[in-house]
């Protein structure tokens, strides 16, 4: 089990969106980011991997690739935790499923386009063990085996 940390951000730079976003995410049970292709359609990861390559490619657009290989390293059974933005409203979630790229309606309007399911329990009002309290990354690893105890627990502890 990893333990992770996600902003569930918009694809596009429209802040106004984070929270319905956000809401999208958790009322889907997914866990998701943006960098879409504008394309709707499966796509396989190497696939994506290759074509946002190419649509990334060029100044400021390098955190394309540091989400996506975060993103991709995440798998079933991992823990993550993510906050509702503005506030202290902390969710962990179960990563239950693989990777899949979606870019139809209603996840291009939500600027989602990269997201596996999720199970989302409410965490509480305060900054859990490990979480960073200021991280530039979209998706990052939380390398702090306490943290994960404490994750595990929270898990546990809040669970359906």
């Amino acid at each position: 089990m990893a333990l992770w940390r996600i902003y569930l951000d918009p694809d596009r730079p429209d802040w106004s969106l984070i929270d319905s976003c956000f809401d999208f995410c958790i009322d889907r049970h997914i866990v998701g980011i943006g960098w879409g292709l504008e394309r709707s359609g499966p796509l396989s990861m190497q696939d994506y991997e290759v074509l946002a390559g190419r649509h990334y490619a060029g100044d400021g657009h390098q955190g394309w690739r540091t989400a996506f290989n975060a993103f991709q390293r995440m798998k079933p059974g991992d823990l993550c935790w993510t906050h509702r933005p503005g506030v202290h409203e902390y969710y962990l979630g179960l990563i239950c499923g693989d990777w899949t790229y979606r870019w139809e309606r209603p996840y291009a309007d939500a600027g989602i386009a990269q997201s596996r399911d999720c199970r989302w329990v409410r965490g509480g009002d305060e900054r859990p063990d490990g979480y960073p309290r200021h991280e530039a990354n979209t998706v990052s690893r939380i390398r702090n085996a306490e943290a994960e105890v404490e994750a595990f627990r929270v898990w546990m502890r809040n669970r359906a």
